[in-house]
């Protein structure tokens, strides 16, 4: 590994990188595939919104990381509230349209 302060939690074809120092390097990502996602209790809103850069080898320059409302893991839909509502309006969505299609 390329870090000692990082957790990886690869699988398939998907990695998530944790960490709670304020520093790490030597990282190789496909920036475009990158975000972030700050969580915080609800009624505790973040005082401040980083601007996390990272270096993209691939266009010789500096990229910003897009911060994200949620993400996916595990096919898990989990917000920046740690709650189940966009995970629950997905699947929600997705069994309106297959009931939808089912009664013709």
């Amino acid at each position: 590994m390329c870090s000692t302060k990082l957790k990886f939690s690869p699988l398939a074809d998907d990695t998530n990188i944790l960490f709670a120092e304020k520093k790490s390097n030597k990282l190789t990502l496909n920036i475009s595939k990158s975000c972030f996602v700050i969580f915080h209790p609800k009624q505790k809103m973040p005082n401040y919104k980083p601007n996390i850069c990272l270096f993209d080898n691939e266009q010789n320059e500096y990229a910003t990381l897009e911060s994200k409302e949620y993400i996916t893991y595990l096919g898990i839909l989990t917000d920046k509230n740690l709650t189940w509502k966009y995970h629950i309006d997905t699947f929600s969505l997705k069994i309106s349209k297959t009931v939808g299609l089912l009664s013709y």
